[in-house]
């Protein structure tokens, strides 16, 4: 009996100490991130209501509002569900501030866009900022006439993918690509998102054997989201 009273006074101080050091610790960082982040894009916008706000002038005049505290709290609520420790919750900060202003709701493209802050963590975005960079180039410069990338209505960036277990051969009929290990991890979360769609299309069979060419495309909503992570991702150096 003893014995397990003094585990279970163990577990407890364990508990209280993961609460404080990790829990407390993390959670607090984010909704600092978040919040000052929210204060620099309100006043970025030039509302004169804000101009020369601190935080708790901001907080203090959205108080008041049904719409202001019910759209701050789904977006703290968001934050303390992030992936991401630095990144997601500055997203989710613009995003907040630009609806704030605009007094509405958010819309579907922004919904996509807080669903991607809350999914994708640090790294993810990085990743995706590389990737977006690298396959909108491609897209709308290629090097060469004949690298030109097929595209579709609403696809803003698109990257031809193979699967790394057919790389270096000479085929890879009915062997499908796969997002996380052939894209990166940020792409299948995007995929789940509606962000990232994937597509093929048959390739030139002159040159020899049937084959078909798979690609990864991103759709409108991945311009806005590349905009806003490369701007607030420049101003942090994400913990890993």
């Amino acid at each position: 009996m003893l014995v397990d009273k003094a585990k279970d006074i163990g577990i407890d101080l364990l508990i209280d100490k993961f609460k404080a050091q990790v829990v407390g610790r993390w959670s607090k960082h984010r909704a600092e991130v978040f919040l000052a982040q929210l204060l620099d894009e309100v006043r970025k916008q030039g509302d004169e209501k804000f101009e020369s706000a601190n935080l708790n002038d901001l907080l203090e005049k959205l108080a008041d509002g049904d719409a202001e505290t019910s759209l701050l709290f789904d977006a703290y609520r968001r934050v303390a569900l992030c992936a991401s420790k630095d990144i997601g919750p500055m997203v989710i900060g613009v995003l907040t501030a630009v609806i704030l202003r605009r007094d509405s709701k958010a819309n579907d493209d922004e919904e996509q866009m807080f669903m991607a802050a809350e999914t994708l963590n640090d790294r993810d975005f990085v990743e995706f900022i590389e990737w977006f960079e690298r396959a909108h180039a491609k897209t709308h410069k290629p090097t060469h006439p004949t690298l030109q990338l097929p595209t579709f209505p609403g696809a803003v960036a698109v990257e031809h993918v193979t699967a790394k277990a057919t790389r270096n051969t000479f085929t890879n009929v009915g062997v499908p690509v796969n997002l996380f290990s052939d894209v990166g991890p940020f792409a299948p979360k995007l995929a789940n998102l509606g962000i990232f769609v994937q597509f093929s299309r048959p390739a030139d069979t002159s040159k020899g054997a049937a084959n078909t060419k798979q690609y990864v495309a991103a759709t409108h909503v991945a311009t806005r989201l590349y905009s806003v992570a490369k701007r607030v991702a420049s101003a942090t150096t994400p913990r890993k």
